[in-house]
């Protein structure tokens, strides 16, 4: 079963942009994904580029032979560019506002993750932006086997 999360940039040009992502939602693997190796502005701007994702990986270029069917190890594998799913299905949304675009309580995602330009805060649905906290304290946070 998958593990939904969503994943929110607030873009150079002032725009909120998010991408669902479908596996491993979790902040032991998502977010620590994101902390590690999603830590610029050009970098989080970049994995919107992708649409919404199968999977989040440390990288968001495209290896050679890399597919939905074929992944390469450590490469995000993306429902557009990999899995010949329509951009027009998977393109980021946009908001003028977090709140316009935060996943609502009763959707089926499980964590958010958003970054403010600086830093990344990780929440849940029903908390609202209000709940959201710092991601590296979460991780932080999490237990031994977590």
């Amino acid at each position: 079963m998958a593990t939904r999360s969503e994943i929110v940039v607030l873009c150079k040009d002032g725009i909120w942009r998010s991408v669902y992502c479908h596996n491993d939602g979790y902040i032991s693997n998502n977010g620590k994904i994101l902390y590690k190796n999603y830590k610029s502005q050009t970098k989080a701007e970049r994995l919107m580029g992708l649409g919404s994702l199968s999977a989040l990986e440390p990288k968001f270029t495209k290896p050679k032979g890399h597919t939905f069917e074929t992944r390469v190890d450590g490469y995000c594998v993306a429902y557009h560019r990999d899995r010949g799913m329509s951009w027009a299905d998977t393109k980021p949304m946009e908001g003028a506002t977090l709140e316009e675009i935060f996943p609502e309580a009763d959707s089926d995602r499980e964590f958010v993750y958003v970054w403010d330009g600086s830093t990344w805060r990780v929440g849940f649905p029903k908390d609202g932006v209000e709940g959201l906290i710092s991601l590296r304290a979460a991780i932080d946070n999490l237990k031994e086997g977590d």
